[in-house]
């Protein structure tokens, strides 16, 4: 965060435009669950910070999600310390 606001709002743009994803998956869980919720949320904020609207998969939870960032198949995941 510090560096960025040491960049300032034109060096911010530049990293924006040549550093991020065109998309952005987030591997949440059960739709109507906890996971779920939290991983609109945050893609919420990711939309309204960077532009970019991500992708919320459901999923069957921690394990799962897990395994979808090993595999590449989400960029974020919602997981427990446990998992």
């Amino acid at each position: 965060l510090l560096f960025v606001w040491m960049l300032g709002p034109t060096g911010w743009n530049y990293f924006k435009e040549n550093s991020l994803p065109d998309s952005i998956v987030i591997a949440s869980g059960a739709p109507g669950g906890m996971y779920f919720e939290t991983g609109g949320e945050l893609s919420n904020k990711l939309k309204d910070r960077t532009g970019i609207h991500p992708n919320v998969i459901p999923t069957g939870g921690s394990l799962e999600n897990l395994t979808k960032l090993e595999d590449r198949k989400a960029h974020l995941a919602i997981v427990q310390q446990s998992a």
